[in-house]
């Protein structure tokens, strides 16, 4: 049966499927794996990812300034290049937060309850994350939504008093030796095959967990996940690069096409009686540009063709509503409504 087993893996594969492994290899090996080298790599590539995406972040902002405005204006390049040269670049950087900001914030809100219940964690990494998860919640209620933080964070402490330790595996030396799933580790299967060769070969009555060798054996699987247990030391560069991984994930491709709003929404009212709602990047008297919300064009404009500018707000609703809006609650309603003054 070896032999027919051997053949049928060294048989050669055909040219589309050799093609097809060459794009998607695949994902399981014969070899186990060594999981103290595998976690110290992953958390060293964790480490070396936030190192590098720090100083990335500028042309990050701008990546995602560009694809967020080319989505605005269906991919119109002159268009977006007319909104985006025309703003300053102080308040290209302030359009770039103000409009993350809610997501980033419930980013975090969402993110950082996976960090603090992390076990590989130091204590002093998980306390900082609690904190920053109920600073965030706390931004985000005063200046977003506070139902929407509110329930995130119950929906958070519902996940810690409910966690499920899935660790089912037999925590004695002498159960972990009968049982009959072997280890993922390749040193420690190599310890627990020597172990069960041995508990196989003792004589009847004879209790072979007090010899020497599988006396050496134990001590050898106890250094063992101590070895795979300090391969995972992870510092703060891995907490961020887990709770962004979180946040990506939730809000990645949201925070790329979410329209960007590029300033205070208003309606200009020009010379000529006509009327623009939409956002005015740039006003003065030798050059101005408005982009047109509503028909989703840029005009060129002067100060001295403007008679009236009137910022558009929106009212408050239950969704919408912050904890500034606590003293109003009987005008809350579920429609928004917007305001122009």
């Amino acid at each position: 049966m070896s032999n027919s087993k051997s053949s049928a893996d060294t048989k050669p594969q055909s040219l589309p499927r050799r093609i097809f492994r060459f794009f998607v290899p695949s994902a399981r090996s014969k070899d186990r794996a060594d999981l103290a080298l595998h976690t110290a790599q992953v958390v060293e590539h964790e480490k070396r990812a936030v190192s590098a995406i720090v100083p990335a972040i500028p042309a990050i902002a701008i990546i995602y300034v560009a694809v967020n405005v080319l989505v605005q204006v269906d991919g119109n390049k002159n268009l977006a290049l007319a909104i985006v040269t025309n703003l300053p670049l102080g308040s290209l950087a302030m359009v770039v937060f103000l409009n993350a900001a809610g997501m980033i914030f419930m980013g975090l809100t969402i993110a950082g309850p996976a960090v603090v219940m992390d076990p590989t964690q130091t204590p002093f990494v998980r306390k900082f994350f609690a904190l920053l998860t109920l600073a965030s919640a706390l931004i985000y209620a005063l200046a977003f939504s506070a139902l929407f933080a509110l329930f995130v964070l119950i929906m958070a402490y519902a996940t810690w008093r409910l966690r499920i330790t899935l660790d089912n595996k037999p925590t004695t030396f002498e159960d972990w030796v009968k049982s009959d799933s072997a280890p993922d580790d390749a040193g420690l299967y190599e310890i627990w095959k020597k172990a069960s060769t041995v508990l196989k070969e003792q004589a009847p009555g004879e209790d072979a967990f007090k010899s020497p060798k599988l006396t050496y054996l134990k001590r050898e699987a106890r250094d063992r996940r101590r070895t795979i247990h300090d391969a995972a030391n992870p510092d703060f560069r891995n907490a961020i690069y887990r709770s962004g991984a979180v946040l990506m994930s939730t809000y990645g491709l949201m925070l790329l096409t979410s329209p960007v709003q590029l300033g205070p929404l208003e309606i200009v009212q020009l010379k000529t009686g006509a009327s623009i709602t939409g956002y005015v990047l740039i006003a003065n008297e030798d050059r101005g540009v408005v982009y047109d919300a509503e028909a989703e064009s840029a005009r060129p404009i002067v100060a001295s063709e403007i008679t009236r500018r009137l910022i558009c707000t929106k009212t408050p609703t239950w969704m919408s509503m912050t904890l500034g809006d606590l003293d109003r609650v009987s005008q809350l309603s579920w429609t928004q409504r917007e305001s122009c003054s």
